[in-house]
């Protein structure tokens, strides 16, 4: 017993464990803006207890946009390593602008096990209430979580799982009995030993049976291998050193050979990360690995000698098009985005300022309410001493925003074209 108590308090230390708040007739919100995060919570009824959790939402200057939604378990770990990765790959289009919403946890062994393990290795009982939670916890996520967030928040339907360790072992558990709830899965070196390996067991029988169109998996695999073991031969071990890592194998190679209930399935190993070290690197590679149809590579068509703004222009309405038909509602690209490419080419030869003209003019096109896109329209004008166009640019400019920055602006002009 004293060696699975220690085993649970090395799983539980993945995560602070979080205090528990007075509880609440219903469900109710406290929201405060901490380090560009907001702190908010929510009674279950379900779990009998306040939860809080913590939410990033995408800056949109027009307050119009709605985003995927990113759910992440032990989010007191996690939460700002995926929100530092989310904007460098929305940064550079690789991945699509989402919600994050950050699940801390109270008992965290208790809510990500989805079945209850009665007895320790050790042959000793374990008492009720230590562990098991999962699918009432999961009951949380789906009847009170996910609309609490999609009702109160500018998100969509469209949801992504990220779990590690036990975190990782509920998130699959989740694809597989109720895949319902999301689109994307990540399981970072999930512990899917748990419980004589339950789920695993399982899955072989589930992922055979059932069909998983639409969804995707990607599953990363930590290095826990005694010295002078590799990816191969750690297969053909039958200790309980190596059932941690056996037990993943074992499910990749399920997962691989029953692509016929159309699953979309990745996953990769880490030869040189631990248990612990695994999670930032590998919600990196699962999210470019989810959302692979989404990246598309700009650079590439400027280096073409058709890229005319006219084709530039097509190749990212294009783009965005079919990423609209892919979430089921408008998709447009982010301001700063084209504003970035926009400004790319304001300062280059006369010939490739079409270019810059037609990046700021698309984000006008998409962004009519945004003081932004016309004060860049602007820029360019000014950049060839066009100060009449220059001006009416940023009078719109102003009449937006009532910023004394471009009544200041307006004046400068003005003086220009006395």
């Amino acid at each position: 017993m004293k060696k699975f108590i220690f085993l649970l308090f090395i799983i539980t230390a993945l995560a602070n464990c979080q205090k528990k708040e007075k509880n609440k007739q219903d469900i109710v919100g406290f929201e405060n803006t901490v380090e560009n995060k907001r702190i908010d919570s929510i009674y279950t009824k379900i779990l009998g207890e306040e939860r809080p959790i913590w939410v990033h939402v995408p800056k949109d200057s027009n307050n119009s946009k709605k985003y995927p939604v990113l759910y992440l378990l032990d989010g007191n770990a996690h939460f700002e390593g995926v929100k530092t990765l989310m904007n460098h790959l929305v940064r550079f289009n690789q991945v699509p602008n989402m919600i994050i919403v950050g699940i801390p946890n109270t008992n965290r062994t208790l809510d990500l096990t989805p079945s209850r393990m009665k007895v320790s290795r050790d042959g000793d009982a374990i008492p009720q209430g230590i562990n098991g939670g999962g699918e009432e916890f999961t009951s949380f996520l789906e009847k009170e979580l996910i609309p609490y967030i999609e009702k109160k928040y500018p998100a969509t339907t469209h949801r992504t799982f990220v779990g590690h360790s036990l975190g990782g072992l509920l998130v699959i558990n989740t694809l597989i009995r109720h895949p319902q709830l999301f689109t994307n899965y990540i399981a970072i070196d999930p512990s899917l030993w748990w419980n004589g390996q339950k789920l695993l067991k399982d899955a072989k029988t589930i992922l055979k049976q059932e069909k998983f169109n639409t969804k995707s998996l990607f599953i990363a695999v930590a290095n826990t291998m005694r010295d002078g073991m590799d990816i191969v031969n750690v297969e053909k071990d039958t200790s309980d050193a190596t059932l941690h890592i056996r037990s993943i194998l074992d499910f990749t190679k399920t997962t691989t050979i029953n692509s016929q209930n159309k699953l979309e399935f990745d996953w990769k190993y880490y030869e040189k990360e631990n248990h612990g070290s695994v999670p930032l690197v590998a919600e990196y590679d699962g999210l470019k690995s989810v959302f692979s149809w989404y990246d598309f590579n700009i650079n590439d068509e400027f280096r073409k000698p058709i890229a005319t703004p006219e084709y530039l222009i097509n190749f990212i309405e294009s783009h965005y098009a079919k990423t609209s038909k892919y979430f089921g509602y408008t998709v447009k690209p982010e301001e700063e985005f084209i504003n970035r490419l926009g400004y790319r080419f304001l300062s280059s030869k006369p010939d490739l300022r079409a270019k810059s003209f037609a990046f700021f003019n698309l984000n006008i096109k998409n962004y009519p309410n945004s003081s932004n896109v016309y004060d860049s329209m602007a820029d360019y004008y000014e950049e060839q001493s066009d100060y009449i166009n220059a001006l009416k640019n940023v009078t719109k400019a102003y009449e937006i925003s009532n910023d004394d920055v471009h009544k200041n602006r307006i004046k400068k002009l003005e003086e220009l074209i006395e």
